[in-house]
C-alpha cells in the first residue's frame, strides 16, 4: 500500500561487503530456514490449488494438452520420454493422466507423506501420497506435501540433493501447473460456491435457535441465584464462561455442518483442501454465521448507560446485545451486527500499529546484545570479550538448516529378535530370506557352519551393547535415517550373509562422530538401532547398499556440523524476533 512506503538501497562499497552479500543474499541458502528447520519458500496460491487439481486422480489429459503443458519449460527430456511413453489409458481414446506429468518435474526420490484429504477409512481416496524413483504412484499435492511445510517434497529434495535441483523443482512445478490452469483447466468462484442447501440451513437455524435458548436459560438461573460458581471464578465471569461456551458451540456446530455440505467439486472448498487460500473458518462465517465479536477477549462490553447500544434495552446480557453475529456473510449484517463487528476488526488494526514498533524496538535489543556471538574453533559460543555462551552450540554442534525430525523406532520388536534370534536360528533364516517365500531362499547360499557360528558371536556381542538404549520420541538429527533405508532397499534389496561386515560399518561411523568431535547421545543410539542386525536384516539390504549407507550417513554428518565462525547470535535475535512481530493478542 501506498501509504508512504518507501524502498532503500544499500550500495555494498568494499570487498567485503560485496563478499558478505554475496553469502547472505544468496537464494539457495534461504530455501531452509534455521528458525524452525523447514523451508520458506514453498508453491503459493495458482501454483498450489493448481498443483492440487493437477495431481487429482480424476485428471486425464489428451495428447495435445500434454505436449502445450511441456512446451511451459525446458524439462529433463530422457525423464519426459520414460514417463510419458505410454499413456495411462489406450483405448478409446489414448489419456496420460496429470499424475504422469508431475513425476516429469520429480527427481529420483521415494517419499511417503499424508496430505489434508487423507482419511483412514477411504482407501481409493488421494489421501495418503507414495513417490518411488520419481513417479508418483498414487496421492494429489496440496500445502502439507508442495508447501513450505518441514518434511514435505522441497525439505526432501533440498536434503537428499542439493539447491539447484530443488530451485529446478520450483520453477518447473510453477510454469507447469499455471500452464495447466491457463489453457486447460481454469478456475473461478462465485456466490454458487458460497450457498449450502435447505436441510444444512435448517440445522443450522436450529442449532443457533438451541444456543440462545442456552444463554436465555443460563440469565434466568443467575438472576434467581440458583447458578453454580465455577471453580476459581466469580458468579459474572461463571455466567460469561457458560454463555460463551455455548454461543461458541453455536459457530463450531453450524460451521461443520456447511462444511459437510459442500461438495468436493465446490471452488472455495478446494482452495481451503489445498492450503492456498482461507480456511474453514471462513467458510462457516461466509455460509452459516459470522458469530461471538470479542473486544480485548471478551464479549462486546456495556459502552454507556448499562447498554452497548441504545437499541437494547438496560441490562440486557443476551446473546444479541453483546455481539452474537448471527447472519452470515451470505445473508448479510444487521446495522447492529455490522457495528459489533466493527469494533472487533477496529481492534485488530490499532492493536497491529502499536505491536509493530514494539517489537521492533524487542528484536533490536535483542540484535545489539547477541550480534557478537559467532562459534570459536572448538565449537562453543562466544561473545567479543571470550566470554561463552553454550559449551556446544545448540547443545549439539549442527547447523539447524539441515536437522530433519526422526520419529521413534520399534525397540520392543528389537529386543524380541535378539533373544529369539539367540534361542532359534531359525527366526535369522526367517528374516534373510528376501521374500519371505520358502522355495526362494532354498535357492539361495546357504551361510558357511563357520559363518553361522561367527554370526551368533556377532548377535551375543551386539545385544550386550544396545539392550538398555532408550530412543527419543522424535528428535530432531541432520540425518534422516528412516528415508535412507527405504531408498537403498528400493534399489539394493538382498541380504548380508557375514554379519561382522554390518558391526564394521557401525564401528566407521562411530569413529566417524569421534573425529568429528560429535557427542550426541540421540544420535549415537539412533545409529546403533539403525546399523543394527536386526534392522539391515528387517529391510532386507545387500552389502553393496549398505555401504552406500554407510557412505550417505557419513556425508550428511559432515555437511550437517555447524561453520565455525558463523554469526549465531544475529540468527538467533531475528529467528526470536520473527515470531514476535507475527504475534497478535
Amino acid at each position: 500500500d501506498f501509504d508512504g512506503d518507501e524502498m532503500n538501497l544499500h550500495m555494498p562499497q568494499t570487498y567485503n561487503t560485496k563478499a558478505e552479500l554475496q553469502e547472505l543474499t544468496y537464494l539457495p541458502t534461504q530455501i531452509v530456514s534455521p528458525q524452525s528447520n523447514k523451508p520458506v519458500m514453498g508453491l503459493v496460491q495458482d501454483s498450489l490449488l493448481g498443483i492440487s487439481k493437477l495431481s487429482s486422480k480424476d485428471t486425464f489429459l489428451k495428447r495435445k494438452e500434454v505436449m502445450q503443458i511441456l512446451f511451459s519449460s525446458d524439462f529433463d527430456q530422457e525423464k519426459v520420454f520414460k514417463t510419458l511413453q505410454r499413456p495411462a489409458i489406450t483405448n478409446p481414446k489414448k489419456l496420460w493422466t496429470g499424475k504422469q506429468l508431475i513425476s516429469v518435474l520429480l527427481p529420483k526420490i521415494s517419499y511417503k507423506g499424508l496430505n489434508n484429504l487423507y482419511n483412514e477409512y477411504e482407501v481409493l481416496s488421494d489421501g495418503s501420497v507414495f513417490i518411488e524413483n520419481g513417479i508418483l504412484i498414487h496421492g494429489s499435492f496440496d500445502k502439507k506435501i508442495a508447501g513450505s511445510t518441514q518434511g514435505g517434497l522441497i525439505h526432501i529434495i533440498k536434503n537428499d540433493y542439493n539447491h539447484k535441483v530443488v530451485l529446478d523443482f520450483i520453477n518447473n512445478s510453477q510454469r507447469m501447473v499455471n500452464s495447466y490452469i491457463t489453457h486447460i483447466h481454469s478456475f473461478s468462484c462465485g456466490i454458487g460456491d458460497t450457498i449450502a442447501d435447505g436441510n444444512t440451513m435448517k440445522k443450522i437455524m436450529e442449532s443457533i435457535s438451541e444456543a440462545k435458548d442456552s444463554v436465555k436459560a443460563t440469565i434466568s438461573d443467575a438472576k434467581r441465584g440458583r447458578l453454580e460458581r465455577l471453580p476459581g471464578m466469580t458468579i459474572k465471569e461463571s455466567i460469561e464462561s457458560k454463555i460463551k461456551l455455548s454461543l461458541n458451540k453455536a459457530r463450531d456446530v453450524s460451521g461443520t455442518s456447511a462444511q459437510k455440505s459442500l461438495s468436493l467439486s465446490n471452488n472455495v472448498k478446494n482452495m481451503v483442501l489445498a492450503g492456498s487460500k482461507g480456511s474453514f473458518i471462513n467458510i462457516s462465517q461466509v455460509t452459516a454465521c459470522v458469530g461471538q465479536q470479542n473486544v480485548e477477549g471478551k464479549r462486546i462490553p456495556f459502552g454507556f448507560n448499562e447498554r452497548t447500544l441504545p437499541h437494547f434495552s438496560k441490562g440486557d446480557h443476551g446473546p444479541e446485545s453483546r455481539g452474537f453475529v448471527e447472519n452470515s456473510f451470505l445473508s448479510g449484517l444487521i446495522p447492529e451486527e455490522l457495528f459489533f463487528h466493527t469494533m472487533g476488526g477496529g481492534e485488530g488494526l490499532i492493536d497491529t500499529s502499536i505491536k509493530t514498533s514494539e517489537t521492533g524496538y524487542i528484536q533490536r535489543r535483542l540484535v545489539k546484545s547477541l550480534e557478537d556471538c559467532s562459534i570459536a574453533y572448538d565449537g562453543s559460543v562466544r561473545n567479543g570479550n571470550n566470554n561463552i555462551f553454550q559449551f556446544l552450540y545448540g547443545e549439539d554442534g549442527f547447523d539447524a538448516t539441515f536437522l530433519e525430525r526422526n520419529k521413534e523406532q520399534e525397540l520392543n520388536k528389537l529386543h524380541r529378535f535378539y533373544v529369539e534370534a539367540l534361542k532359534d536360528n531359525n527366526i535369522l533364516e526367517h528374516y534373510a530370506n528376501i521374500d519371505n517365500n520358502p522355495v526362494v531362499y532354498a535357492k539361495q547360499d546357504y551361510p558357511s557352519a563357520n559363518t553361522s557360528y561367527s554370526n551368533t558371536e556377532e548377535l551375543k556381542k551386539e545385544y550386550e551393547e544396545i539392550k538398555n538404549i532408550k530412543i527419543d520420541n522424535v528428535v530432531y538429527l541432520p540425518v534422516n535415517f528412516k528415508r535412507i533405508f527405504y531408498n537403498e532397499r528400493v534399489n539394493n534389496r538382498g541380504t548380508i550373509k557375514n554379519y561382522k561386515e554390518i558391526s564394521k560399518g557401525r564401528k566407521e561411523i562411530e569413529n566417524y562422530l569421534k573425529e568429528l568431535r560429535i557427542e550426541n547421545k540421540s544420535l549415537i543410539e539412533r545409529i546403533k538401532y539403525s546399523l543394527s542386525i536386526y534392522n539391515i536384516l528387517k529391510n532386507k539390504i545387500n552389502l553393496e547398499g549398505y555401504k552406500h549407507i554407510i557412505k550417505r550417513i557419513r556425508n550428511y554428518l559432515q555437511r550437517g556440523k555447524i561453520a565455525y565462525s558463523g554469526m549465531v547470535g544475529t540468527l538467533a535475535s531475528q529467528s526470536i524476533g520473527e515470531p514476535a512481530t507475527q504475534m497478535t493478542l
